[in-house]
């Protein structure tokens, strides 16, 4: 659908006709909850098609934004249905209608819910038997590939597979096609079913069993779905067979903030999405962040739809491109800013220390990062506490016990005297590797370096410092939906020229560029972006855009 037909609208307050199919363009900071909510309570003030048995059914993309609308709607949740969409067709559609299937081998009265699928060590047996790849020999990566496989549409029918072929290979082999199913079949036999099942159930429910189709639209006479641009097209598929009469629905999103392919999430089904009649809008303000950001962020948007503008006028201070050593950086943001969050690509499994981010391995990273914080409980003597890192840092470890645990560290302290003033490759080397499971020694490349100038010592003081609440960390995924005062955002050094591309040479059909595009709106009134080195080319090319580049030494 064409924005270029979008009506404006002046702020986050503004009434929209109740009774339409609409879609809401909102940027970073536009103010869509309360958008969110007001148009819910004017729903209910207006409209005559909510009775006693028919609620508004808004659904979001998290739990954490369904707890916030459901503050926000003090008062009208009675009439309100607030959640994902994930709980949402499991508690309307699957749970009920289920057994319409006729799906003999899932016994439907311990069916309990949705949830990560994690396979048990027999029937990790079972499966490689029963598919004939007993070659699989590290349970963990055939547990980690398994777990990404994802239902997808194809010609209208829902088909299990690999998002990326890569997913599905585990060194020189490839997990067999003909045994996707198997994985499923094997907890479904349980009753168990994933977060995808779900979808996958309500798909096929409601597209083989029309009559559900009208019940769910005589309840819901109005879905609203917020955070649209991250849906799957399982999930597109689902809300549009409900919008096709009776039910009006009204989608929100951003094109720009769209950064979950890896889930199913398409770019272009929030911008194609369309039902009869269907009204479109665009909520252009950014009450979040300073016209200094603003400006940034308009440069990277500026070729997608819509700029955005600051309704309060929010002036600050220029966004700031921070270069130098990496040690000498974050001594300088510790010295200048009393809070900074940090965001960085990297999907790493733990949020707090920064300076392990730079590990493409989270694995190493997280099991490096707890085992660390267990020896130091143990040293101020919280045992209980440091038995509960140390089974976090052993957790893919299914027989790895509390006595375990306790074990683990009487042996490490045995050698605290040797390891504490040296690198964390040494503890690696020495003490990690070879012990309950765990093979490769750090032995080259940019991953040795980072740990060699890491010292046990500089290790337990980062961690100290996050403590304390100076300095935080977290993934640009888990940030979205949140804000901050200052954001610092850390990039690889590597290939510079290409790592600044995002901000040179913006194109937002990239994922990669929108992952950075929603790092920097998470920004109120500082934003930095700090690397090791910057080309005087690039330099200049960035200080046009609106960054000051401060060089420490």
């Amino acid at each position: 659908m064409d924005i270029s037909v979008a009506i404006e609208l002046e702020s986050s307050i503004s009434e929209i006709p109740v009774d339409e199919n609409f879609k809401l363009y909102a940027g970073p900071g536009a103010g869509k909850t309360t958008f969110l909510t007001n148009h819910i309570r004017h729903i209910l003030k207006s409209s005559r098609k909510l009775k006693k048995t028919r609620q508004i059914a808004c659904i979001t993309y998290t739990n954490t934004a369904v707890n916030t609308l459901v503050k926000r709607l003090e008062g009208c949740t009675d009439s309100t249905e607030v959640s994902t969409i994930h709980s949402f067709c499991y508690k309307y559609i699957v749970k009920p209608y289920m057994r319409l299937l006729n799906e003999d081998s899932i016994p439907l009265d311990k069916i309990d819910g949705h949830e990560e699928i994690k396979l048990r060590r027999s029937q990790l047996r079972e499966f490689k038997s029963s598919s004939q790849q007993l070659h699989f020999n590290d349970d963990k990566y055939l547990v980690e590939a398994l777990g990404k496989l994802k239902w997808v549409l194809e010609d209208g029918e829902p088909v299990l597979k690999f998002l990326r072929y890569t997913d599905g290979r585990i060194g020189e082999y490839s997990i067999k096609k003909n045994s996707y199913i198997l994985y499923k079949q094997l907890h479904w036999s349980e009753g168990k079913l994933s977060h995808d099942d779900v979808l996958y159930f309500a798909y096929r429910i409601i597209k083989e069993k029309p009559d559900v189709l009208e019940i769910i639209r005589a309840r819901f006479p109005y879905i609203l779905i917020d955070e649209f641009q991250d849906t799957s097209p399982i999930q597109t598929e689902i809300i549009k067979m409900i919008g096709e009469r009776e039910t009006y629905v009204g989608v929100i999103g951003d094109i720009c903030q769209s950064i979950y392919s890896f889930q199913g999430a398409n770019v272009d089904l929030f911008r194609e999405f369309t039902l009869d009649d269907m009204k479109v809008y665009i909520l252009s303000g950014n009450r979040r962040s300073t016209n200094q950001i603003i400006n940034v962020l308009n440069h990277m948007r500026e070729r997608v739809d819509f700029k955005q503008h600051s309704p309060t006028d929010l002036e600050g201070q220029a966004p700031i491109i921070l270069i130098g050593d990496k040690s000498r950086l974050d001594s300088f943001l510790k010295d200048k800013f009393e809070k900074v969050m940090f965001l960085s690509y990297k999907n790493i499994n733990h949020t707090n220390v920064n300076i392990l981010v730079e590990d493409s391995d989270g694995d190493r990273s997280w099991r490096i990062y707890y085992l660390v914080q267990s020896l130091e409980l143990a040293k101020n003597l919280d045992m209980k506490q440091a038995i509960k890192f140390m089974r976090q840092a052993y957790r893919k470890i299914e027989e790895f016990t509390e006595k375990e645990a306790l074990e683990r560290l009487r042996r490490l302290f045995d050698s605290y005297d040797d390891f504490q003033n040296k690198n964390i490759t040494h503890l690696h080397n020495e003490y990690i590797v070879g012990h309950y499971q765990v093979s490769g020694k750090i032995t080259r490349g940019r991953v040795k370096a980072l740990y060699d100038g890491l010292t046990y010592k500089h290790l337990v003081t980062q961690i100290k410092n996050t403590e304390t609440g100076s300095i935080d960390f977290k993934t640009i995924h888990q940030s979205k939906g949140e804000e901050f005062d200052t954001v610092c955002i850390t990039l690889p050094s590597e290939n510079e020229g290409k790592e600044l591309d995002f901000l040179i040479n913006p194109d937002m059909n990239k994922e990669s560029h929108r992952v950075y595009y929603v790092a920097m709106s998470r920004a109120q009134y500082k934003l930095i972006i700090k690397l090791e080195t910057v080309s005087e080319e690039n330099k200049s090319k960035l200080e046009k855009i609106g960054f000051e580049i401060v060089q420490v030494t």
